[in-house]
């Protein structure tokens, strides 16, 4: 089992502006487990958060091995409690390989009873890695990252201007050589970065602190 691989690589691109907003729970062996970090929210003390499950092979539905729905992913809504860690899924829904719903299952949330997870199985990795860093999943992760870019962009913005109207003088030379560094290497990269940290010392912007990823104690 691997909890919450790379989650902050993985969500950082979708307050950006790509599409995903999946982060993997476990990637090693099969299923691959994801959690949507855009729809979940709190709800009533609990989670309540999308998860998705992909299988290398075909599955059959259900413990009876004669069952004639086979499916290669899955959608389920999945409720929360980390207090109590526990668990229900109230809406699952069921996919082909090729995408097509095979079947669904959707239940009355509060008929359906909480679950505590067992040791080796899906529920104990997808409650364990969710409550390992619930703020991923209420939202207040990306609400503290989206803040985060939008200050960069307004920064970026404020340091554009300076340096085209060379105001004031002292940053003339650093707005010279950013614009002069070219190219897409690790060098070029670092270089920009310092030069841009200089250029706003002298603006005397500081620049906000990177949002931390929040983990229960």
């Amino acid at each position: 089992m691997r909890f919450l691989v790379s989650a902050l690589l993985v969500l950082a691109p979708a307050v950006t502006g790509a599409q995903t907003s999946w982060i993997p729970l476990a990637r090693v062996g099969t299923p691959t487990i994801e959690g949507d970090t855009a729809s979940s929210r709190p709800h009533d003390g609990h989670l309540d958060v999308w998860i998705r499950q992909g299988y290398s092979t075909p599955q059959r539905l259900g413990t009876l091995s004669k069952s004639t729905v086979v499916y290669q992913k899955s959608l389920g809504k999945w409720s929360i409690d980390c207090g109590r860690r526990r668990y229900r899924v109230s809406h699952v829904v069921y996919h082909a390989a090729d995408d097509r719903v095979v079947a669904d299952f959707d239940g009355a949330e509060e008929r359906i009873a909480w679950q505590e997870p067992e040791r080796e199985t899906i529920g104990e990795i997808v409650v364990d890695s969710v409550c390992a860093s619930p703020s991923l999943f209420d939202g207040s992760y990306t609400a503290a990252l989206t803040a985060y870019y939008d200050r960069m962009q307004q920064i970026d913005s404020i340091r554009a201007a300076a340096c085209a109207a060379e105001q004031p003088s002292t940053i003339v030379t650093n707005c010279r050589r950013l614009a002069d560094v070219k190219g897409t290497t690790t060098q070029s990269a670092s270089e920009r970065w310092a030069l841009r940290s200089q250029i706003d010392a002298q603006l005397e912007i500081a620049w906000p602190a990177f949002p931390h990823i929040v983990r229960p104690r």
